[in-house]
């Protein structure tokens, strides 16, 4: 920000006023929703804006809740358009985000409940919501929220709170426009990203239950395109039929053989982590890294905090990780050689079995885990439950083919959650440069 003129460092060309210095009441305003009771509630009639319904971002829509639709003119003053933007006044902000939305989908008017505000203003909304993102002016509102549990936040405490606003509503009006576009391109990634993930999961359940094999040029080409993250409208369709049951064929399209059903143990070396003192433990990187459980995970890759100096059981890089304690069964790969804790068993490969695919059999297995570990007094799992898993296994080739189709998909949507944390990451910068 230029210190002799309120203007921000980032502007559109055409203007050159100096920004305004106000206080938050002359810029805008919070108005509290109203008490309605819960035997009011019904199971159909206008929706019921609730604190828990308010997200970052987003209205939740998992447990709507609805009031008599003749409410609608009983509390008109307690309305929601679509247009209109709330905001949460309990537990308002979460991970350094205020918890406020855009209302829309609505085909008729919805009622605001207590500790929901909806946000007034003769200014743009859109700007101010904008504004209302910025980590400078959540930090202030933070430090005026009261209480603990639950923290609060009362409109009256942030009135005084000084903002900067351009005086021209077209200026207001573009840089809301150009913030927008870019909430959209985010929301558009991180819907194709949903598309893909959902895709790949169908072809999972597809090809670990047969419903579907690989030939040549079979899979490969039935499921994604070449551009960011799109998923081909009828990939599982032309899967199925690219792939006939039991027809599998490797590549002299001679048939693949018949899947055979093994143990987990007959087919990978399996180690269970023992914990090392305490007293080993070191952050100056004496010994080798220390893999404990699940908060040595990041993305699906070891990512230890300690050193041990006292070596108990081992994983190497490229072993799978798998999980024992709750939650059990989240399976990931390990890029260290690194003690492994109690809370991980250490997975590596036998002759004629690719790794690969066992990640990926482990992967579309992680929600069954849960038959398994119910009934122990900790949820937990073993090496006899480990090594007893039954699957069944394809030849090396076939096992290879489904491997590389699979792992190429998650590549896409690696690729495609980069491009959402990127696209994130310069509209935080924008906010910064874009507004005083």
């Amino acid at each position: 920000m230029n210190k002799e003129k309120l203007v921000p460092e980032l502007r559109f060309s055409q203007y050159s006023e100096e920004w305004l210095y106000k206080s938050i009441n002359s810029v805008f305003s919070i108005f509290n929703g109203y008490a309605f009771k819960s035997k009011d509630s019904k199971t159909r009639g206008c929706r019921w804006i609730k604190i828990a319904d308010v997200g970052i971002g987003e209205i939740k829509s998992n447990n709507k809740s609805y009031l008599p639709s003749e409410y609608i003119d009983k509390y008109e003053k307690y309305c929601l358009n679509n247009g209109d933007y709330i905001v949460a006044l309990t537990r308002p902000i979460l991970n350094n985000k205020l918890k406020i939305t855009k209302i829309g989908g609505l085909n008729k008017p919805a009622l605001l409940n207590q500790r929901v505000g909806k946000v007034k203003s003769k200014n743009n909304l859109e700007f101010i919501y904008q504004m209302l993102q910025r980590n400078k002016l959540i930090f202030q509102i933070d430090s005026r929220i009261a209480g603990t549990d639950p923290p609060n936040l009362s409109p009256n405490e942030i009135n005084t709170l000084m903002v900067g606003i351009p005086s021209s509503e077209e200026e207001q009006q573009k840089i809301a426009n150009f913030l927008t576009a870019i909430d959209q391109r985010i929301t558009l990634l991180k819907q194709k990203k949903a598309a893909l993930e959902q895709y790949k999961k169908g072809l999972m359940q597809k090809i670990f239950n047969q419903e579907i094999r690989f030939e040549v040029n079979g899979l490969s080409n039935t499921s994604v395109t070449g551009r960011e993250g799109e998923v081909s409208a009828n990939g599982v369709t032309n899967a199925e039929s690219a792939g006939r049951a039991g027809t599998a064929k490797d590549d002299e399209r001679n048939d693949f053989p018949d899947w055979v059903e093994k143990k987990l143990g007959d087919v990978c070396n399996l180690q269970m982590g023992t914990s090392p003192k305490s007293s080993a433990y070191n952050n100056e990187g004496d010994g080798i890294p220390l893999i404990q459980g699940n908060a040595d995970i990041k993305n699906r890759q070891s990512a230890p905090r300690v050193f041990t100096t006292e070596i108990t059981k081992e994983c190497h890089p490229n072993d799978l990780l798998l999980s024992v304690r709750a939650p059990v069964g989240e399976v990931s790969k390990s890029s260290h050689h690194a003690c492994i804790g109690r809370g991980i068993s250490a997975i590596s490969p036998k002759t004629n079995t690719e790794i690969e695919f066992i990640f990926q059999f482990l992967l579309w297995y992680e929600p069954r885990w849960v038959s398994i570990s119910q009934g122990s007094t900790f949820e937990s799992v073993n090496s006899k439950d480990i090594s007893g898993l039954r699957l069944k296994v394809p030849c090396i080739e076939e096992q290879q083919k489904i491997a590389n189709f699979l792992s190429a998909t998650d590549k896409k949507i690696t690729t495609m959650d980069k491009q959402i944390t990127e696209t994130e990451s310069f509209k935080k910068g924008l906010l910064q440069r874009m507004f005083v």
